[in-house]
């Protein structure tokens, strides 16, 4: 048998000839690709392939290309697993060369010998270029490689590129979650947009999504939401944006493929524009501004089409013409100068009007019209879009043709107003629900083009005071604004629950000073009344300060642009609350890239001012360490720099002091060991000085990121050659969901230090923040042989201060073994999960970081459950060590549980499906039927920012319970389950209208085991006599031991009337809301004393019609009678379709509903209320 055949390329050709003679039998092969296949591309997330032949020896001169492709904007891992082939200088002979992108992209490296080259090279691009040529000199069993790709990627610099989902263009993985940070160049923008976009859409994108955020990091303000076949256009307003992906474990599809470019961001004034531009902006000035056609004083060309736009800010253009001389027509039909008046303006008052050009007439073509709308300080603006609105546009998302412009801010780049997730863009003929903005301005800008006009738009809007909760964005240093308890300065209500979000402009500081009186209810750590500060756009964010009491809080400094606010009230006493004043930070700020300049305040002109305290925080890529240098330098000198002084700290305040330095001397430049700084600059009042102006450059160097290939290799940076340098590296390992990561230091040569402070390598159970430490090593014997992770995670720091120059470590990693725990559950429509190797007895592991993701299949009206059987961890205030966490979404999303201690959580947790709009209907499952036992269904309520909710009971039938205990609706004031409850309703008083404090509620019905009465029990040879049910169930239940018997026989028959001793309830006819039967004679008894007043009112009422003869009941009714007797004159007979107002009995009260043996109907329903005299 011939041996196996391999090809050398992805084509193999094979020839069969038989002459005319003799014949046999024939042949029979099988063929499959083989790794071993000399070159090819592999689009897949992870692969292995081999040298030729692999594991025999290679063959002679032979020449093989792979090219490993991953999807636009995301990295390549590539790792040899094993390696030997012919040794020879500079590997002139046989060898492997690694590239990036193509043949002549850069070289990343190029191996032979028998040394396992580095196991892991992290790439910036996102192809892999690898040939293995051999000659004929020398040969060896050749390579193996595995390469894996790195989804996400922290730190995308350069110019211009591309950035796409997982495995596109194919489809991307279920339950994924990454992010893309583009950072460039200080001075300038990124502008971006979508090319294409294939995504499960739903409402309000709950399941699949991209979001956008105008920063560096998710905590930064969100641009936008995008699913379905969404594409849109958007810029920073910075040098970062952050580009999140998130997919659910149901529905998949291709995904996105957008593109970025940096641009030069504008400063300044507004350009002038050259003589002879064809074109531009023009604004006006104290001197007449001169403007000439292309070309001038030379004729103009040919196909000229150029348009200027001349504004003048707080006044009317005047325009001069001066000189004339275009060809001439009759109709101006060949060449011609257009002067069209503008519109828009500046609109500086509490309330009014906007409309487009000669609304309700339709509007002109190629319109351009800006408006700038500002009402009084500390207020908002309500906006109003009035009928008729008519914009007609082909383009759903009005990104092109004709379209209306709102923004929450002064100007164009302010974020756009509207609907969370939109763009800002109005057209069609539908307009918008009533709008608000988070402070005093509003930007209107309308667009049209050549064709298609419509009768446009008319906007009324007014001043608003701010309500409980919303955005709020500072505009500039002199915007300024109040947040304030809701009702102050009264005293704020119970059960409140409000958020605030207040973003400053790219790079700029929050401060927040509180103002008057501050009182909000004391409770030991604060922990039912409260004001929460967090630092960044949501709930994960690093807390800055948490007040209740009566003290006036100190001023509160972000270190973003962002700041989250929460005010809570539980059901204690209120009181005035607090009034908070925001601004911009007069100095510091946040500076990110891969260089940057700060410069004290006035500089280089004027000298900085007294009591200054600036913080300014320096951020270059992941992974790289930052040089810090003054370029000038003058400050006020003083001994030990006590009065004027800049500080340089590592990381942060609680980091190593780098420096402290004044006077005019210019310090020398500082090293960080990572990639984060802070600068600090405090004055006082004495003397000041010209200030100083300090760069920071980011290393070429790096060390870190993310690892995630089933195995590989890493070392610390330059391991085995001097390293005189200070680093702090982070690498992230990521492996298959099931599996543990298994951890080997393979050498390890650091500082044996009782305090490990000069150089250390710390090993955490995951990728958090708050993942559990595993080891801490700072000797050159390995803590442990093996280090594992409960889950598929794990995070390994390296620190070392450049004390030790030929410190360090090497280290590899497999992930051969099942996860301790953590996964997705996938049992539907349920199941259980359990801490590991839970058995009711046995105490679990220290150090585990287990996390589970649960999805929600239903796309529908449905809620997750989850009920705890048992519950016992280890107690602590804050649940800051061992804790259950339940977080929306995924591992940083937001967090609506947090649990600890040995008590079994009183009540179960249940996730709610969103309703979000102006307005719906929810209700029981199976309403009008009866609902189900057993039923745990829970509603997220959400309106518009700015408006509050009315939820409004039209019908309301739970079951009764003195404290609600059995069957229940709760209404929580909030978006979380965590939220203040302001109501707790059963029985069938209706709660009427229930207003939020906020633009959210939590509505959560909760139904247990119908309660059960014993009627009647019995044994023997008596039987029991005539049993007589409260209700339209009963439940038997026969039992029997040792000797056994006859047994027994019963028959039913089902009656109807009921007596009621509730003092509220609803009496109904038979099967209603459907018909009820003939021949039907009921009782129905409300028990009351004669000194009580019972108030009876109809609900429903649809019986059989009035005879005909006599005009009375005689065929199908209801008798109304006070007392018990059935032969008393009733107060009242219905019948037909009569209308009873509501009518007031002293107790007790009979109604005896009677009907025929011909015609039914639906029936009727009456409420009742028993009230004493």
């Amino acid at each position: 048998m011939p041996h196996p055949i391999t090809s050398f390329s992805n084509a193999l050709t094979l020839k069969f000839i038989s002459d005319s003679t003799v014949s046999f039998g024939g042949f029979h092969a099988t063929y499959a690709a083989s790794t071993s296949a000399c070159g090819g591309i592999f689009h897949m997330a992870e692969g292995i392939f081999n040298s030729p032949g692999y594991p025999e020896v290679y063959p002679a001169n032979v020449e093989c290309v792979w090219n490993v492709v991953s999807s636009p904007g995301n990295q390549l891992q590539l790792s040899f697993i094993a390696f030997q082939l012919e040794e020879s200088q500079d590997c002139s002979r046989d060898f492997v060369e690694v590239r990036e992108g193509n043949a002549t992209g850069r070289l990343v490296g190029r191996y032979c010998g028998n040394a396992l080259p580095l196991n892991y090279s992290s790439t910036v691009g996102h192809i892999l270029w690898i040939r293995f040529v051999s000659d004929g000199s020398g040969s060896g069993v050749g390579f193996q490689a595995a390469f894996a790709s790195i989804f996400g990627n922290d730190n995308i610099v350069g110019t211009h590129g591309k950035i796409a989902s997982p495995l596109w263009p194919g489809n991307y993985p279920l339950n994924s979650n990454y992010q893309w940070i583009v950072n460039v160049e200080e001075s300038q923008v990124i502008h971006a947009r979508i090319l294409e976009m294939d995504m499960e859409g739903t409402l309000n994108c709950y399941y699949d999504k991209l979001k956008i955020y105008d920063g560096a990091g998710i905590h930064s303000r969100l641009v936008g939401t995008y699913c379905g076949t969404q594409t849109d256009s958007f810029s920073s307003t910075g040098s970062s944006l952050t580009f999140q992906f998130s997919s659910d474990s149901s529905i998949s599809g291709r995904g996105f493929l957008l593109e970025w470019f940096a641009m030069n961001a504008s400063v300044g004034p507004l350009p002038t524009i050259a003589t002879g531009a064809c074109g531009g902006f023009l604004q006006t000035g104290e001197a007449p501004v001169f403007l000439y056609s292309p070309g001038w004083p030379e004729s103009y060309s040919n196909g000229a089409n150029c348009m200027w736009l001349i504004q003048a800010p707080d006044s009317t253009v005047e325009l001069n013409i001066l000189s004339l001389d275009i060809e001439s027509h009759s109709t101006c039909s060949y060449d011609k100068l257009v002067i069209r008046d503008g519109c828009g303006g500046y609109l500086h008052a509490d309330r009014g009007i906007i409309t487009s050009p000669r609304y309700p007439e339709t509007y002109t073509p190629d319109l351009n019209c800006s408006w700038h709308v500002q009402v009084q300080s500390g207020l908002t603006i309500a906006v109003h879009l009035e009928q008729p609105f008519q914009i007609p546009n082909r383009d759903s998302s009005c990104n092109q043709g004709d379209y209306l412009v709102l923004k929450n801010g002064p100007d164009l780049s302010s974020p756009p107003l509207g609907p969370h997730g939109g763009n800002g863009r109005f057209c069609g003929s539908h307009p918008s629900s009533t709008l608000f903005t988070s402070d005093n301005q509003m930007f209107v800008q309308f667009i049209s083009d050549n064709s298609n006009e419509g009768q446009g738009f008319k906007i009324t809007y007014e001043a608003k005071s701010l309500a409980c909760g919303g955005n709020i964005y500072i505009h500039n240093a002199d915007s300024t604004g109040y947040v304030t308890s809701p009702n102050h300065p009264d005293h704020y209500p119970q059960h409140a629950d409000c958020i605030w979000l207040i973003a400053a402009p790219p790079g700029k500081l929050i401060r927040l000073q509180f103002e008057g009186q501050f009182s909000i209810e004391v409770t030991p750590n604060c922990t039912s009344s409260y004001l929460e500060l967090r630092d960044g756009a949501d709930s994960n964010a690093p807390i800055l300060s948490k007040f209740c009491g009566t003290s006036l809080p100190i001023s509160q400094l972000s270190s973003g642009e962002v700041m989250y606010l929460r005010f809570r009230s539980d059901n204690s006493p209120t009181h005035v609350g607090f009034k908070a004043k925001y601004s911009v930070a007069p100095c510091g700020g946040t500076v990110t890239g891969q260089s940057g300049v700060i410069e004290s305040n006035g500089y280089p002109t004027q000298p900085y001012t007294d009591d200054l305290f600036c913080e300014w925080r320096l951020r270059g890529p992941m992974g790289h360490y930052l040089t810090i240098h003054f370029e000038d330098f003058n400050l006020q000198n003083s001994s030990g720099c006590e009065r004027d002084f800049v500080e340089i700290w590592e990381n942060h305040t609680s980091g190593t002091l780098l420096g402290r330095y004044c006077g005019s001397s210019i310090p020398k430049s500082v090293d960080t060991s990572s990639n984060v700084a802070l600068v600090r600059f405090v004055t006082d009042d004495s003397l000041s000085a010209s200030g100083f102006r300090l760069r920071f450059d980011s290393s070429l160097e790096a060390c870190g990121g993310d690892l995630q290939a089933p195995s590989g290799t890493f070392t610390s940076p330059n391991y085995r050659n001097p390293n005189p340098h200070g680093w702090m590296c982070e690498w992230r390992i990521t492996v298959q969901e099931g599996r543990q990561v298994t951890l080997t230091f393979n050498s390890l040569r650091l500082e044996a230090h009782p305090f490990c402070s000069s150089e250390h390598v710390t090993v955490f159970n995951g990728i958090r923040s708050n993942s559990p430490q595993l080891e801490k090593l700072c000797s050159s014997v390995n803590g442990s042989n093996e280090i594992e992770s409960s889950g598929n995670t794990m995070k390994v720091i390296y620190f070392t201060d450049g004390s030790r120059p030929y410190g360090g470590f090497t280290a590899s990693y497999t992930s051969s073994e099942d996860a301790v725990c953590g996964g997705s559950l996938t049992s539907f429509p349920e199941g259980n999960f359990t801490s590991p190797g839970y058995d009711g007895v046995s105490n679990y592991s220290r150090n585990l970081n287990c996390e589970w993701t649960l999805s929600n299949p239903n796309q529908g009206n449905s809620s997750i459950y989850i009920h705890f059987e048992d519950f016992y961890l280890e107690s602590h205030q804050d649940c800051q060590s061992d804790v259950l966490e339940f977080r929306v979404g995924n591992a940083d999303g937001l967090l609506i549980w947090r649990l600890c201690g040995s008590s079994k959580p009183r009540m179960p947790l249940v996730i709610p499906y969103p309703q979000i709009g102006d307005s719906g209907v929810i209700s029981s499952p199976n309403y009008p039927a009866a609902y189900d036992s057993l039923t745990h269904c829970s509603w997220l309520l959400e309106a518009p920012q700015g408006h509050t909710i009315n939820l409004t009971f039209r019908d309301f039938d739970i079951e009764a319970h003195e404290n609600c205990a059995w069957d229940s609706i709760t209404v929580r004031n909030g978006g979380s389950p965590g939220s203040p409850i302001i109501g707790h309703y059963c029985g069938t008083l209706n709660p009427g209208t229930i207003q939020s404090g906020s633009n959210q509620l939590v509505v959560w019905a909760d139904t247990q085991e119908s309660s059960q009465t014993l009627l009647a029990t019995s044994c023997g040879n008596v039987a029991p006599g005539p049993i007589t049910t409260p209700r339209n169930v009963f439940t038997a239940v026969f039992q029997s031991q040792e000797a056994p018997a006859q047994g027994f026989s019963a028959s039913f028959v089902s009656r109807c009337g009921r007596n009621f001793t509730s003092p509220s309830g609803y009496i109904v006819s038979p099967n209603y809301p459907k018909q009820y039967d003939n021949n039907m004679n009921c009782t129905y008894i409300i028990e009351a004393s004669p000194l009580s007043v019972i108030l009876l009112t109809l609900v429903s009422f649809h019986l059989e019609a009035h005879s005909a003869v006599t005009g009375s009941c005689v065929n199908d009714g209801v008798h109304i009678i006070r007392g018990y007797n059935l032969s008393s004159t009733p107060l009242a007979t219905l019948c037909g379709e009569d209308n009873l107002s509501p009518l007031t009995v002293s107790g007790p009260v009979l109604l005896n509903f009677y009907s025929n043996a011909h015609t039914t109907d639906l029936g009727f329903k009456f409420s009742y209320r028993i009230t004493c005299e």
